[in-house]
């Protein structure tokens, strides 16, 4: 991976060096990397305080943002690391604990790097504080709830799950307690519901007593046990008690109407989602659930072929909506599909290309890089279209999509 740009951080400022990466001309972007001396200071009093730590002055933590999908790039494959994550420990002279931020994810606009700048600080700071041993032991849902918690970021996890399709049938099943089943981003609301549920009952100030404890060498249950009284188990009890009572009251108006349209796309019943998702919106425009209601409306007008009924809910969601949704990348290849129908093919274009550009975590990327080679060669752009068939043929050699670009490149060849 190449690096595209490096921050290095250290107790008393941040020192942002230049970014060359594909963003480097972007103004926006370069006033995004400008703010995150300024976020480090307010971060870390922050950070301290609500732990009970003191970040050393001599403590070794980078910032580095960089490229997940650098260009020019001869094959792309999707992007599966976490877009913001930290790692090492500073332990060791000169290897540094490293705050990595993918440069995308904060031009995108569907995720909240800022706080999730924090929430990594807050892991690049209890690593600087314990030992490697110490920091590994810990339960994955501690070191995640206390950064969620601290960075504020709980409340925004919890509207997350509430579109989570499992959880309609079941709205508990996404909090089995604690240390129990598979540890994913799902998890997180549980994680930072726990540490919501020790501040509540115990004070404010009782995750910063916890973590000071574990700094201190104390095993986990027993810290918690210390803090909170009673045993792990009679915690973690109370933690899925809240955490379910918390996820029933924060559940938005208007849930069920929602649960129907989303069966309904899942069913392929575009003629039920088209029916029942313009009254939803009209409703609820500031309800969390919009943008995925945005999508399912567009896409179900998009498949039957009404183009001019596709565009507005899915640009709507693009422009307006991105912060948080799952769908901004679908919606892109939606309305570029639309502007093909409509051949409008410069349009589709600049869609598919910011959908491999700026979101590399996407899906149907085979589909989106054939569409991209046709919609070159459509403009006459005979050497780019070939560019995009081999990027292509290295990327996805047995795609549904071969034989498809196999005529076009056979077409191509033929001028």
């Amino acid at each position: 991976m190449i690096l595209a740009s490096l921050v290095v951080a250290v107790a008393g400022g941040a020192d942002v060096a230049p970014y060359q990466g594909k963003y480097a001309k972007d103004a926006s972007f370069r006033k995004s990397l400008a703010e995150i001396p300024g976020l480090w200071d307010r971060a870390i009093p922050d950070i301290e305080k609500r732990l009970g730590l003191t970040l050393s002055k001599t403590a070794p933590i980078r910032i580095e943002v960089i490229d997940a999908r650098p260009e020019p790039f001869e094959a792309v494959k999707r992007f599966t690391e976490p877009a913001f994550s930290t790692r090492g420990s500073g332990d060791t002279d000169g290897d540094p604990i490293v705050v990595r931020l993918h440069a995308e994810f904060m031009v995108n606009g569907v995720q909240d790097w800022r706080t999730s700048l924090k929430h990594e600080l807050v892991h690049a700071v209890m690593r600087a504080s314990m030992s490697d041993a110490a920091h590994d032991a810990l339960p994955s849902w501690l070191r995640e709830g206390l950064a969620l918690w601290v960075a504020g970021q709980t409340d925004d996890r919890l509207a997350s799950i509430q579109r989570e399709k499992r959880a309609f049938a079941d709205p508990t099943a996404l909090f089995p307690g604690l240390e129990s089943g598979q540890h994913d981003l799902n998890r997180y609301a549980e994680d930072a519901l726990a540490i919501e549920k020790l501040a509540t009952d115990h004070g404010p100030d009782a995750p910063g007593r916890l973590v000071r404890l574990l700094v201190e060498g104390k095993e986990a249950h027993a810290a918690i046990a210390q803090i909170a009284g009673g045993s792990f188990e009679s915690f973690r009890d109370a933690c899925r008690a809240h955490g379910i009572e918390r996820a029933k009251a924060a559940a938005p108006e208007g849930w069920e109407d929602f649960v129907v349209i989303a069966e309904a796309d899942t069913k392929a019943a575009r003629a039920a989602v088209r029916a029942k998702a313009p009254g939803f919106l009209e409703k609820r425009p500031d309800s969390p659930l919009v943008p995925d209601v945005l999508y399912w409306l567009g896409k179900s007008c998009r498949i039957d072929g009404d183009c001019d009924d596709a565009r507005p809910p899915l640009e709507k969601l693009v422009k307006k909506h991105a912060l948080g949704a799952d769908y901004v990348d679908e919606a892109l290849y939606q309305l570029a599909s639309a502007d093909i129908e409509q051949k409008k093919f410069a349009s589709a274009l600049a869609r598919l290309e910011s959908h491999v550009r700026d979101h590399p975590d996407g899906g149907s990327l085979d589909r989106v890089v054939e569409r991209a080679a046709f919609c070159h060669a459509e403009l006459k752009n005979e050497k780019e279209a070939l560019r995009w068939i081999a990027i292509f043929e290295r990327s996805f050699p047995k795609s549904q999509y071969a034989d498809e670009v196999a005529t076009l490149k056979a077409k191509l060849a033929a001028k």
